[in-house]
């Protein structure tokens, strides 16, 4: 992860964190009215911030990224491989055709 990013990403966490704490005691009570809807759809929101934030911090997309470059340069390679048998068959068929 870019500097620049987790920079970025360490701001909007801290931001987000700020406005938890000053927002949570000031929202209405969890009840089965437009104001405790609000209050659940509002700490969803606020949590899926810090969550994605904290997600980019901790450089999980970097171990993804890691992982699946592996699988791909795993997939190329028995491309390779499968493309080399399968010209050499075709080589083998265009001798023994030529004789």
């Amino acid at each position: 992860m870019r500097r620049r990013d987790a920079r970025k990403a360490f701001i909007y966490l801290a931001i987000g964190l700020v406005m938890l704490f000053y927002a949570v005691p000031r929202l209405p009570d969890v009840t089965f009215s437009e104001e405790g809807v609000f209050t659940i759809v509002w700490l969803l929101f606020a949590l899926l911030t810090v969550g994605a934030n904290l997600y980019v911090l901790i450089g999980v997309d970097k171990e993804r990224r890691k992982r699946r470059n592996s699988i791909r340069s795993w997939e190329r390679e028995m491309m390779r491989a499968v493309m080399r048998m399968r010209d050499d068959d075709h080589h083998k068929k265009n001798r023994m055709m030529m004789r």
